[in-house]
């Protein structure tokens, strides 16, 4: 409710700004949802965080006006330097409005508390803000905000390198060990490793004879209680940042992962057989995905909640019919593929009314993409050659991110690979080949980042993962003698 009623205000107040929206779209699930598309324009957030950023550390220099002018610059050059670079480097963070806001609210708040925390620079959580950054945007933007921020930091205590060094090492190595973060409790030792990369910096630094004994001894406990109180920090403030700013890290992912969860619950019950393909699905998804370097969690998750939407008929998929008969016989073929589409519809119809997250809910709209229903349509050209072939094309998106595209072609390779009677390791590379190729020619990564090499490192995972699933097996004969061995 909270959340609701602070973008409503937020945008009312914004809404005169520009009548194109520039933002990205924010949409949302569940009973209470937001039918519409919800865009918060970044130029007013940069403009609100370079403001924030000139009052507190106008606080700090003084009202000389050399000093303001001098301040006046280096937060222009800064903020200069993370646009030019988000342009270049991650455009679709630059587009994304919340995106920016919280990137503006993390670097604010990270400056606030230096101001706060004047007198203990050795202590401030610098890397807390540098984690968070790194989990809820960017790994490549957190690199930017720990440079930007240590300089901050030394500038703020009479351009002290020392501390600058200090929280570089220690925002380094949070980001260092980024990827690996699974759950909570990997970010308690995250917070151990930027407590031993603080303390080792700070005695590397002690070697220069900067300070004296007694003043290492309360440095060290300073820089130690940095580390600590960022994992803190961290593990307090990202499931609020998580829900209020709609992101989606590795920790929430897990979570989604869990079969208790209701709609995977359901599918095991009420879609065993969808439930089982898309089990083999994640699996392949994710050897695929670790293949190309992408988000290979995001791709098993997606695996699991891509078919949600056949819980609505689970009987009119081949995977879920029993020895009952096929439902679609008596169908037209145009209603069988109506009835087979819906399925996308539905599942994005699910996902919001348990209200996933959008990263989701993005898997399950692309993962057919807008690809053609080969049997519908061909049994339709029988009664008609004349009909339109966009009657059994999936409505889309297409692809448009690399997960979106592996599970497209995960989701055909695995079905189709239980179609084949005796499925070798030749036969399935022609299989999982044939999809590739179809699909690249029918137009369904135009709208995907991703590279024929990507594709081929796809196809041989798919491949290899295909061909141990079914892999033949030795029959055992049994023992003449009967000693129980086969």
């Amino acid at each position: 409710m909270f959340k609701k009623i602070s973008k409503t205000v937020l945008l009312k107040l914004l809404k005169w700004v520009e009548t194109e929206p520039r933002g990205s779209a924010v949409k949302r699930g569940g009973e209470n949802a937001w039918e519409k598309e919800i865009f918060i324009p970044s130029p007013v957030v940069a403009a609100l965080s370079v403001a924030a950023f000139f009052v507190i550390l106008l606080l700090e220099v003084g009202f000389v006006w050399v000093k303001v002018a001098g301040l006046v610059l280096f937060i222009t050059m800064v903020f200069a330097f993370f646009v030019v670079y988000l342009k270049y480097d991650i455009p679709e963070l630059l587009a994304d409005g919340e995106a920016m806001m919280l990137l503006g609210l993390l670097l604010t708040s990270s400056v606030l508390t230096m101001q706060v925390m004047k007198g203990w620079p050795l202590a401030v959580p610098i890397a807390a803000f540098v984690v968070l950054t790194g989990l809820l945007l960017s790994k490549r933007l957190a690199i930017i905000s720990a440079i930007v921020l240590s300089l901050v930091l030394g500038i703020l205590n009479d351009f002290g390198l020392e501390y600058f060094f200090v929280h570089i090492a220690g925002s380094f190595t949070g980001v260092t060990f980024l990827s690996g973060i699974r759950n909570r409790a990997d970010l308690t030792r995250l917070g151990l490793k930027i407590a031993a990369a603080n303390v080792g910096a700070i005695l590397i630094i002690h070697m220069f004879g900067l300070w004296s004994l007694h003043v290492l001894k309360i440095n060290l406990i300073f820089g130690a209680l940095s580390g600590f109180g960022s994992a803190l920090i961290v593990l307090g403030l990202l499931p609020y940042l998580e829900n209020f700013f709609s992101r989606t890290t590795n920790i929430k992912l897990l979570e989604l992962a869990d079969f208790t969860q209701p709609l995977l619950k359901r599918l095991t019950l009420e879609a065993p057989g969808t439930y089982h393909h898309s089990l083999i699905m994640a699996s392949i998804a994710e050897q695929a995905a670790e293949a190309i370097g992408a988000n290979s969690l995001l791709a098993r998750v997606g695996a699991y909640y891509h078919d949600i939407g056949k819980l609505s008929h689970p009987e009119y998929f081949i995977e879920n019919q029993q020895a009952s008969g096929n439902p679609h016989d008596p169908l037209a073929p145009t209603m069988s593929s109506l009835v087979v589409i819906s399925h996308i519809k539905d599942g994005v119809a699910l996902a919001k009314q348990h209200k996933l997250d959008k990263v989701i809910i993005d898997c399950i709209e692309q993962h057919h993409g807008t690809s053609l229903i080969h049997y519908f349509y061909h049994r339709a050209l029988e009664q008609n050659e004349e009909i339109k072939q966009e009657i059994f094309r999936y409505p889309g998106p297409k692809p448009r991110t690399p997960v979106a595209a592996i599970l497209m072609l995960a989701d055909s390779a695995e079905a189709a690979s239980r179609t084949i009677e005796d499925p070798t390791p030749g036969r399935i590379r022609d299989m999982v080949e044939k999809i590739v190729n179809n699909k690249f020619t029918d137009g369904q990564f135009t709208e995907c980042d991703i590279t024929l090499h990507d594709l081929g490192s796809i196809a041989e995972s798919l491949i290899a993962s295909l061909s141990n699933l079914y892999h033949a097996r030795i029959e055992y004969q049994e023992s003449v003698k009967g000693d129980g061995q086969s």
